[in-house]
C-alpha cells in the first residue's frame, strides 16, 4: 500500500470518528412528552423545549431568600404544560406576554431541570411604525 493511500484512509477514520462523537453530543428539540421519554433512556440527556409561560400560573422567586432558585409552568407547542425549575437567576425577559422560551435541559422526575433559558419578545422582531 502506498504512503498517500494510508494517509488518505488515517484522515478517513478521524472524520468519522469526529462525525460519531458530535452525533452523540446534539440534542433534540422536542415536548415535555418526549423530555420525559429521554430521561427515561438517558437521564443525562439534554433537549431543548420551544414553550410559552403560562400566565395562569404563579412564578415563584425570591431572590431575597435564594436568588438562584426559579420555579414556573410553561406549555410547550404541543399544549402539555409542566413545571420548570431553574437554579439561576431569573432571566430580565421573563414574564412579558406572549413570548417565546427555549429551555435547555432535562426532565426529573416531576419537573423540568432547565440549565439554560433562552427567550425571545416577539415585539423585538416587529417592524417599526413609519
Amino acid at each position: 500500500m502506498k504512503l498517500s493511500h494510508i494517509i488518505l484512509f488515517v484522515i478517513a477514520a478521524v472524520g468519522i470518528g469526529v462525525v460519531v462523537s458530535l452525533y452523540g453530543d446534539t440534542t433534540s428539540y422536542v415536548g415535555f412528552d418526549g423530555a420525559k421519554a429521554f430521561a427515561k433512556e438517558d437521564p443525562n440527556k439534554q433537549v431543548h423545549i420551544l414553550c410559552t409561560l403560562d400566565e395562569s400560573k404563579a412564578i415563584e422567586y425570591n431572590p431575597k431568600v435564594d436568588a438562584n432558585y426559579l420555579v414556573f409552568h410553561a406549555i410547550d407547542s404541543l399544549n402539555v404544560g409542566s413545571k420548570i425549575v431553574y437554579h439561576h437567576p431569573k432571566p430580565a425577559e421573563m414574564g412579558k406576554g406572549g413570548s417565546k422560551i427555549l429551555l435547555i435541559g432535562k426532565y426529573k422526575e416531576d419537573h423540568f431541570l432547565a440549565d439554560d433559558i433562552k427567550s425571545k419578545c416577539p415585539s423585538k422582531y416587529e417592524e417599526a411604525p413609519e
